[in-house]
């Protein structure tokens, strides 16, 4: 597998090349530079190391576990904004219990269950 310095490398070769092929062959030509150009910069911006779960692309690295956390967060923000705005504005009663039943699941499973934290030093100061 390739590294991403080595496919960088590549890519900058090829649009170098690629500038210059141009600037010989005039505007508007198309040459095989170009394609290879093209298929490195989809090869860097498709690039996944799949040992780490890390996403690369020519401007951005993120792990995999990041960008799902911040898609399911946003997902769920958006939904318990429309479910709470619907609630409040909605006269249908049935239609409100919906809602705040979308609103309380939504909570319930997003934010965890409190625990009762045991102090070990005033446990034993009652003994």
């Amino acid at each position: 597998m390739q590294h991403v310095a080595e496919i960088t490398d590549n890519a900058n070769a090829a649009c170098s090349s690629g500038m210059e092929q141009d600037s010989k062959s005039g505007p508007g030509s198309s040459t095989s530079t170009e394609n290879q150009f093209i298929d490195l910069e989809n090869a860097i911006r498709n690039h996944v190391d799949e040992s780490n779960g890390i996403y690369r692309s020519c401007c951005t690295m993120i792990d995999s576990r990041v960008l799902s956390f911040a898609v399911q967060s946003v997902v769920i923000i958006l939904v318990l904004i429309f479910s709470m705005y619907q609630a409040a504005n909605t006269s249908s009663l049935e239609a409100r219990q919906t809602y705040i039943v979308i609103v309380t699941t939504i909570l319930s499973v997003y934010l965890p269950t409190p625990k009762i934290r045991r102090d070990n030093n005033r446990n034993n100061n009652r003994s």
